[in-house]
């Protein structure tokens, strides 16, 4: 496991080569950093819609995105998702549409889009303390949700200073496109 990475089975990935990675749904970058610390080589090319877009993405819409991910994603190429899986009442952010309520659902629609989902890690959400007082604030509107505030305030001692979100999981998948009439994964 690469140190400093903050998603274990990304950095167990690590083997594997890659020319061109996409990260779609970058936000604001943390993991596209993530991804040239890992394959510095690799042409890395992150986009995101706006977050004003964000408001008006529904839920229901999950499936016919992932199908369009395995739709642009080559024979034999690879999806790296990570995603939220809540059992919470609340969101955890006001913005966040992609949360799901379980593995099987998360698994279902990534197969829906045409994906055989090769590996899965299911962790905690463990957040600064700095980051569930901002979050809270941000909840009740005493100051403005932006994540790129919530990096900048980044300090050495977040991670030993970290609280676990119950409800919360974080929900990492590596998955693939089969190749077409092949029983390979």
């Amino acid at each position: 496991m690469l140190m400093g990475i903050e998603e274990p089975l990304l950095s167990r990935l690590s083997p594997l080569r890659f020319k061109r990675i996409l990260d779609v749904g970058c936000g604001y970058g943390r993991v596209t950093r993530l991804l040239k610390i890992i394959w510095p080589d690799a042409e890395v090319i992150a986009l995101d819609i706006s977050r004003k877009s964000t408001l008006y993405v529904k839920r229901d819409l999950q499936p016919m995105f992932v199908a369009e991910l395995g739709r642009v994603l080559r024979r034999g190429g690879h999806l790296y998702i990570t995603s939220v899986l809540s059992k919470a009442p609340l969101p955890l952010s006001r913005e966040h549409v992609r949360e799901f309520h379980s593995v099987d659902e998360f698994k279902r629609v990534l197969q829906g889009g045409g994906l055989r989902v090769v590996e899965l890690m299911l962790r905690s959400v463990k957040f600064p303390v700095r980051h569930t007082v901002y979050r809270l604030l941000a909840r009740l509107r005493v100051v403005r949700e932006d994540p790129s505030l919530i990096e900048a305030m980044k300090g050495p001692l977040d991670y030993c200073l970290s609280l676990p979100r119950p409800g919360y999981f974080s929900i990492d998948a590596l998955a693939k496109k089969p190749y077409e009439g092949s029983s390979h994964v």
